[in-house]
């Protein structure tokens, strides 16, 4: 591998202070690090491990019929990589990687270790660079199908995760028609057919090769080789891009629509509905509004059954990338937090990430990281907290609000990069900029300056080298790690001889497990997740040694989540099974529960049956959610085991079975939906709780019920339920 320092020699650095003109978290600041003419208008972002900005330009965006006159390609957008190149802290020189006709308006980039995954609806390509000259030789379909060509709402970047398969936010332009190398389709949809050169053939009710009505804009995973495609959540708007972090948790930055204050930030629970259509994307959330409720409730669905709850809203804006910070080259208080890039509010939000039951929230940095707040929010909101916010350099200055930062990225040195559209405007698919320029922020710690570079290299050669490079800063050099250990469990040489090569990467790896004071929770949690990758090559490699690999005991209950990491590393695996998940369920936290929950969705029926009637009873939205998403396609199951217990008492369901029952809607429990709906015993929420149960069964008995719940139910539940009948007569 080259190395990623630059000399004693390298000059001072020069980079251009912009302080004034931006507000930072204590003990940090932003410099200019790249400009026009550079390259021009970023779109998405991605660094390699030598340092290099990989840039996707968007120059020819949405020019059909004289719209967004200035700048234009004539051979199509181009992908750049921008290199610091002597040194001294700012870029001096870019180079052309790819300019292809193929590419118009591409929104994100990927760097891998083999190739450079570029999307661009309706098609993600390949890119590969034969000879290390840093242009493309050729290049090949990675997936292709998907909605939204020269549109803002169509395919985003790719990211790594840490079980070194592929995660990816596609947004609700459809139809989304995708088949995987092997030979899986992707089927999703719903009724939005604006916002392209001509409206789309997009239509709800499309059906994946899986069973399942997918609905709008996805997470989608696959594995590096373009197989193994699946559909991780649903039912966003347009989420630009998803970050996972070294514990397998996904999060998303999510817009919503113009001038309704409610842009979400949110973490995403793997077959999650995330409700901005109706179930089947039909319908739009003004149609499904119910009587009384706030349009934040109304816009995401959060009543629906089936849904999953918003972690935050962050007001109106115009959400673009994510990551979570994971380094140490920031303030202690930035560590671990979710940078959320917002080109409609001009500015990077830093979340700190709370766990909560079987979820999490999202909160402001504590008031002694010293970070701007941004205002603004929804009414009665927290400020914000800001990792880089515009702001006028003086009175009268206009040029703050030019600040469009379209992607955020960890360097290899721990610093963040922020790419910035920088226009007059953001939203309307307008650029306003006829010049097209762009350039790219760094942020790092005061007095911190030089090469993106880390300051040492990773020698992927030894086996602590490998295990170094999993749990760097930077997403380029966790994926390169990744790659070269994948090459050394099946056969390349390390620095030790080939019978003993198993035994030193596992006892090292076993030692950064073991030491929680010399390795912080994330990193250790990337080394189980490569370890339990190739826990069966490593134990064929040690059969007749005494030091076989057993990681379990490190899998549950751990107040860093390392068994949360454990579970599902061993999903990606593809080990999930119920004589595992039995080794888990009885000492595992919630948080851990709802890992578990998520992996009894692909377990036959039986094995799940026996698990999911231990699920936890106390209140806990994001764990009755998941469960839920387990018993889909169960129903009968569910009723039969868990369920019949209850059923000749209703009224008196335990909080799971109501919540689950709400959420399943299963036709066999109308006679108890009714019951419910129409007792004067059950507080108001439970009763309405039962309408909307009612309201979502399809059957004759179901209307009936709501009809008699209209005229002679309650009278606090009478105006809901004649708007239900009102409603789903509209919508049949």
């Amino acid at each position: 591998m080259l190395a990623l320092a630059k000399s004693a020699a390298a000059q001072e650095p020069t980079q251009p202070d912009l302080s004034a003109s931006f507000a930072t978290p204590a003990g940090t600041q932003v410099s200019l690090w790249a400009e026009s003419p550079l390259f021009y208008n970023p779109t998405a972002i991605d660094i390699d491990p030598q340092g290099r900005v990989w840039v996707t330009e968007a120059v020819n965006y949405r020019q059909w019929d004289g719209r967004n006159p200035g700048l234009h390609h004539d051979e199509g957008d181009r992908v750049m990589v921008v290199e610091d190149s002597d040194g001294d802290g700012v870029a001096d020189k870019s180079t052309v990687f790819a300019h292809d006709k193929d590419l118009v308006s591409p929104l994100g980039i990927c760097w891998l270790p083999d190739k450079v995954l570029i999307s661009c609806s309706p098609t993600v390509w390949a890119y590969y660079d034969d000879d290390g000259d840093l242009k493309a030789d050729r290049k090949e379909v990675f997936l292709t199908g998907f909605g939204g060509p020269n549109h803002d709402h169509g395919a985003h970047s790719f990211t790594v995760g840490p079980d070194g398969r592929l995660y990816m936010a596609l947004g609700n332009a459809g139809p989304h028609v995708v088949t995987d190398k092997s030979g899986w389709t992707l089927r999703s949809g719903s009724c939005y057919v604006g916002g392209g050169q001509f409206d789309a053939p997009n239509k709800p009710g499309l059906v994946s090769d899986d069973g399942h009505v997918y609905v709008g804009g996805l997470i989608l995973r696959c594995n590096q080789d373009g197989t193994g495609l699946a559909v991780m959540a649903h039912n966003f708007r347009n989420p630009y891009e998803v970050a996972v972090d070294a514990f397998g948790d996904m999060w998303t930055f999510d817009n919503d629509d113009d001038g309704n204050q409610c842009c979400r930030a949110t973490w995403v629970m793997e077959g999650g509905n995330y409700g901005y259509f109706s179930a089947d994307g039909s319908r739009t959330w003004e149609a499904d509004r119910r009587p009384g409720q706030s349009v934040q409730r109304a816009h995401w669905h959060q009543d629906d059954p089936g849904v999953c709850p918003t972690t935050l809203i962050t007001g109106s804006g115009g959400p673009t990338g994510v990551c979570v910070y994971e380094g140490d080259a920031l303030p202690e208080a930035l560590r671990g937090s979710l940078l959320c890039a917002d080109a409609g509010r001009s500015c990077v939000y830093a979340l700190r990430r709370v766990p909560d039951g079987a979820g999490f929230k999202l909160l402001p940095l504590d008031a002694s990281a010293g970070a701007p707040l941004v205002t603004g929010g929804p009414e009665g909101s927290e400020p914000l907290t800001g990792l880089l916010v515009s702001k006028p350099a003086r009175e009268g200055d206009e040029t703050w609000h030019l600040f469009r930062p379209s992607d955020v990225c960890v360097a290899p040195d721990g610093s963040v990069i922020v790419a910035d559209w920088f226009d007059p405007g953001v939203g309307g698919h307008r650029a306003q900029d006829q010049k097209a320029y762009g350039r790219l922020l760094r942020v790092a710690g005061r007095g911190r300056a030089g090469p993106l570079a880390a300051a040492r290299a990773v020698e992927l050669q030894s086996a602590s080298g490998l295990l170094e490079g999993l749990q760097r800063a930077s997403q380029s050099e966790r994926a390169e790690a990744w790659s070269a250990l994948q090459d050394t469990v099946s056969g390349r040489q390390l620095d030790v001889g080939p019978a003993d090569r198993p035994l030193v990467l596992w006892s090292k790896a076993m030692g950064t497990l073991s030491d929680s004071r010399a390795s912080s929770p994330a990193a250790r949690a990337r080394v189980l997740f490569a370890l339990t990758a190739w826990e069966d090559e490593l134990n064929r490699s040690l059969t007749g040694s005494s030091a076989a690999v057993d990681l379990d005991a490190f899998a549950l209950p751990l107040p860093d989540a390392l068994g949360v990491a454990r579970i599902r590393a061993l999903s990606a695996a593809g080990c999930a099974s119920q004589a595992l998940l039995a080794h888990f369920w009885h000492k595992a936290p919630p948080d851990q529960r709802l890992a578990l929950a998520a992996d009894l969705a692909e377990l036959p029926s039986d094995d799940a049956l026996a698990w999911l009637k231990l699920a936890p009873s106390t209140p806990d939205r994001d764990a009755w959610d998941a469960f839920a998403v387990a018993w889909q396609g169960h129903e009968a199951d569910f009723v039969r085991e868990v369920v019949r217990p209850d059923a000749t008492d209703a009224q008196h369901w335990s909080p799971f079975v109501s919540e689950l029952t709400m959420r399943l809607h299963p036709e066999s429990l109308v006679p108890a939906f009714t019951a419910r709906a129409m007792s004067p015993t059950l507080d108001g929420a439970a009763r309405e709780q039962s309408l909307t149960a009612l309201a979502f069964c399809t059957s004759r008995e179901a209307g009936e019920a709501m009809l008699n719940a209209a005229l002679a139910g309650p009278s606090d539940t009478r105006e809901l339920a004649a708007w239900w009948i009102k409603h789903n007569d509209a919508n049949i």
